[in-house]
């Protein structure tokens, strides 16, 4: 059985650049962690609607695919975003206000990112 990390990013609330990382979130904040010094966590506060989960898949160019990343099609000018829908239970594409398609690890590999919505 195949295992994968469940990973996070974030938008840093101190410098504005994405956090990459574990999940973190108490209360009303987020925080994203990425390691351990001394015993202590490396990590950063995040905004918490900025925060999205890998999909485990990678693009065109193997840049990890994030949810609310903005993904191009090969060779066209059809650009969708990457949502998880719960009903489908699955992560998807949304052009405009429908959903396209199921994203699948070959079907991420036809697309390239240029953009977030965050």
């Amino acid at each position: 059985m195949e295992t994968r990390d469940i990973k996070f990013r974030g938008r840093r609330k101190d410098n504005g650049q994405f956090a990459y990382g574990y999940l973190f979130e108490i209360w009303d904040q987020a925080y994203i962690l990425w390691g351990m010094t001394n015993g202590v966590p490396d990590m950063t506060e995040v905004f918490p609607d900025t925060v999205t989960q890998s999909t485990n898949f990678t693009d065109k160019n193997g840049k990890e695919i994030y949810g609310g990343h903005v993904l191009l099609l090969h060779n066209t000018t059809i650009t969708n975003v990457v949502i998880y829908d719960i009903e489908k239970g699955g992560w998807m594409l949304k052009f405009g206000r429908s959903v396209t398609y199921r994203l699948t690890k070959e079907r991420a590999l036809e697309h390239e990112i240029v953009g977030n919505i965050y």
